[in-house]
């Protein structure tokens, strides 16, 4: 016995539903697949330019280093690069006309350590140590200073004018080289 019209309709309709399904499935199964691939993409191009930005980075310093052989170091991206900027100011006031009244961490980003350095001396003193600051390594640089009487010179009892000033110094902080599988990275060594 021929099927009705209606049923023939029923399991036609029928029929195009299922295959509507089944495309639809694999078409969001396409569709989701080529989204994760997008994301893997986009994951590795950040990957790879970060990379690209630490091997600049690494030429860069490379650039730095004094030609006398003296061993250079950038402040360590490892362990606390905040301390190892106080101990860099630290060892360019040895020897200089100066006292450290205080060193103040501002806030860092990943490639560069501030701080605020309140500190009195003589007029020379403070010449010393600004100059011993853009000479050791790791490199300072004085973005700000400001430079203020502190005590007037008293020449009958051989006094010298003390200045206080404020100095804010920065220091470039090494990128974390990246890790291998299998690999631990080695300590960063401490600043002199």
């Amino acid at each position: 016995m021929p099927a009705s019209p209606l049923m023939q309709r029923a399991a036609a309709v029928g029929l195009l539903a299922g295959l509507v399904l089944v495309t639809g499935t694999i078409a969001w199964t396409s569709i989701d697949s080529y989204a994760d691939g997008q994301g893997e993409i986009t994951e590795k191009r950040l990957e790879l330019q970060s990379l690209r930005d630490l091997a600049e980075a690494r030429t860069t310093f490379a650039r730095l280093l004094p030609k006398s052989g003296k061993g250079a170091l950038i402040l360590p991206s490892t362990g606390n690069a905040q301390e190892a900027l106080a101990a860099a100011v630290a060892h360019a006031a040895d020897g200089q006309q100066v006292l450290i009244d205080g060193v103040t961490p501002l806030p860092q980003d990943t490639a560069l350590a501030t701080a605020s350095v309140q500190l009195r001396g003589t007029q020379s003193g403070v010449y010393a140590f600004l100059k011993s600051v853009e000479q050791q390594v790791p490199y300072l640089v004085v973005p700000r200073l400001e430079i203020t009487p502190f005590r007037a010179a008293d020449p009958d009892h051989n006094k010298p004018l003390i200045v206080s000033a404020e100095i804010r110094v920065a220091a470039l902080v090494a990128p974390a080289p990246p890790a291998r599988p299998g690999t631990t990275a080695p300590p960063a060594e401490p600043v002199p």
